[in-house]
């Protein structure tokens, strides 16, 4: 196992260890952020988070969740034909997906 496929597994572990269970979960996403059904905004003025929010965050998780298995298996992949074949090529990473904005004054 090479040392970049060593660092990818520690990351999806800490992801699936730090992000157990999505309705305590912080999301940062341009200037504001989402912790425990608020949206605070970068100029400190905060709003609960609409139905059509929850639903764009319950997708985002659903996509991370997603994300975090297909790396698990690449990463399974990977090192089961590294040790056939030292030789290989870096891991293709799938990419992670867009954390949905929330913010009133819009993302970056």
């Amino acid at each position: 196992m090479n040392l970049s496929t060593a660092l990818l597994f520690s990351f999806c572990l800490s992801v699936a260890i730090c992000f157990p269970n999505s309705q305590n979960l912080t999301y940062h996403s341009g200037n504001c952020r989402v912790q425990n059904g608020i949206v605070y905004e970068g100029d400190g003025s905060s709003r609960p988070l609409t139905p059509e929010d929850s639903q764009k965050l319950a997708a985002f998780q659903t996509a991370a969740d997603e994300w975090g298995r297909e790396l698990g298996r690449r990463i399974q992949e990977h090192v089961k034909q590294s040790m056939q074949n030292p030789g290989q090529p870096p891991m293709e990473n799938p990419k992670f997906p867009d954390v949905p904005c929330l913010c009133a004054s819009g993302c970056n």
